[in-house]
């Protein structure tokens, strides 16, 4: 199936593509818009016809480029000088008369070829011109008849000529084989003419089943609230038991006042732990060796003091380094420039980042009166959700950008 068409410098069409749908595609528009040179392209590409009218007016040369779904692409091309050639999936053939292999790629491709006879006699069945659009309506009987009188197209006449007699062979087998089955259907209804009868039987039995199915889990649950008593029972036996054998055992003293025993027991367990402990702390010094005696504490003091100084100032000191090592080389003095204008500039500097702030300000003070004014044109908006003017619906994103028009 044909799924593109383009026409280049074509007559009237300087650059066209038409992309036809599946089943039937309509070109409509005036007179003399370029309708019927869709059909004069397909009708050149397939075989080739006389093309020195088609060019452009004031093109060197015009295309005509056929798609199809299958991935195939043919190209035929006319020059203002020269022969008209074919490209047919990249391969190009310019000896049209010499060369075959194009008329067969193009029959396989699109399918469309003429049907030729005997007398050279060729009949067009696939494009109709505006003149004659229906094939053979208007051709003389001697044409029609030889059409169909063709080898080909008689064989195909034939063959369903057959095809319809066995048909109605088959509709007549088929007639006879559903009223065969009618007739065992009929007879399978009456064998089940007691069926109501046992409906009912059937329902009187799934009653019966459904009532037994509810005794059987009323005994279930049954077995299962012996099971349970049985188990209670065990239990209440060895309770019996264990209080016959309590009864003999004697009651243990009474304490007339166990507070300060607590308070002698507690007292005896944090001695116990500071007992452990001082161990522990004996055990770890016995390792240790006797500290050094000092000779002048004052002298070893000074110097641990200054020690402290110097790593505080090496601290700074390496500090300022890592800050200075990023600053670039001031820059060099021209002979015009002095001192003073150095300081100018700075002052203008100062001045421009004084300004600079204050713009960041008011731009700041910008921003919130604008958040303030977006926040009420928002709850407007939820208010009335339509205009009060055109009744058209409130869009707040429409508000705030000002593009809100009446209906």
């Amino acid at each position: 199936m044909i799924k593109r068409i383009e026409l280049i410098n074509f007559m009237s069409h300087r650059h066209t593509v038409i992309e036809p749908a599946e089943g039937l595609t309509v070109l409509v528009g005036p007179n003399n818009c370029g309708k019927s040179a869709f059909v004069t392209a397909l009708q050149i590409l397939l075989h080739n016809d006389t093309s020195t009218y088609v060019l452009r007016h004031g093109a060197k040369e015009c295309r005509v480029i056929v798609e199809t779904d299958a991935g195939d692409r043919v190209e035929w091309i006319r020059k203002k000088s020269g022969s008209p050639s074919y490209i047919v999936n990249g391969k190009q053939y310019d000896r049209l008369r010499n060369e075959s292999g194009v008329w067969d790629e193009l029959k396989r491709i699109l399918k469309m070829p003429r049907l030729e006879f005997d007398n050279n006699q060729k009949f067009d069945v696939h494009i109709g011109e505006q003149r004659n659009p229906v094939f053979l309506l208007d051709d003389k009987g001697k044409g029609a008849a030889q059409f169909f009188a063709s080898s080909s197209d008689a064989s195909k006449l034939v063959e369903m000529q057959a095809l319809h007699k066995k048909q109605v062979s088959e509709n007549r087998s088929e007639r006879k084989r559903i009223a065969q089955q009618h007739v065992q259907v009929n007879e399978a209804i009456d064998c089940l003419a007691d069926l109501p009868d046992l409906r009912e039987l059937l329902c009187e039995c799934e009653c019966e089943f459904d009532s037994l199915k509810s005794d059987q889990k009323a005994a279930k649950d049954l077995g299962t609230l012996v099971e349970s008593l049985k188990a209670k029972e065990a239990e209440s036996n060895n309770l019996l038991a264990t209080r016959e054998a309590l009864g003999l055992v004697k009651p243990p003293p009474e304490f007339n006042n166990p507070i300060p025993l607590e308070k002698l027991l507690a007292q005896i367990q944090r001695q116990a732990e500071s007992i452990r402990k001082s161990e522990r702390l004996g055990n770890a010094f016995e390792s240790l060796e006797a500290p050094p005696e000092f000779a002048d504490e004052v002298r070893l003091q000074l110097t641990l003091t200054a020690i402290k100084r110097q790593q505080r100032t090496a601290g700074k000191l390496l500090k300022y380094s890592q800050a200075l090592s990023g600053i670039q080389q001031p820059p060099k003095l021209r002979e015009s420039e002095s001192v003073s204008d150095i300081a100018k500039l700075i002052v203008q500097l100062r001045t421009e980042i004084e300004a600079c702030d204050e713009l960041k300000e008011e731009l700041a003070n910008i921003g919130k009166d604008l958040k303030k004014v977006t926040q009420e044109i928002e709850n407007w908006a939820t208010e009335n959700p339509s205009c009060p003017t055109c009744g058209n619906e409130v869009d707040a994103a429409a508000l705030i950008d000002g593009v809100h028009r009446h209906g």
